[in-house]
């Protein structure tokens, strides 16, 4: 039985081989955490929903920079700061 982050390293692994699909099992693991982060935020339902779309756009723009494969992170972790960032980034403008 393997824990999140084997679960983790080896979809990214798949995504970064050319496997896009992958991507949607991740984003089907985290896409409610995400969505709590969000709407923690603003309190509204459609501004989370926002942030979570971006969210996952970055991390896929951003997945081959990711180090987790290599036993540096957690995927959660580094998914979860993009979606801070990003609903911090919205509150500024």
């Amino acid at each position: 039985m393997q824990n999140d982050s084997e679960r983790d390293r080896i979809l990214i692994k798949r995504v970064k081989s050319g496997e896009t699909a992958a991507f949607s099992e991740l984003v089907r693991y985290y896409q409610q955490g995400v969505f709590k982060l969000a709407f923690n935020f603003f309190n509204d339902r459609d501004e989370a929903m926002e942030i979570v779309q971006e969210s996952f756009l970055r991390a896929y723009e951003k997945l081959d920079k990711f180090e987790g494969v290599k036993g540096k992170g957690a995927f959660k972790s580094w998914l979860f700061r993009i979606a801070g960032n990003q609903a911090r980034s919205r509150l500024r403008r």
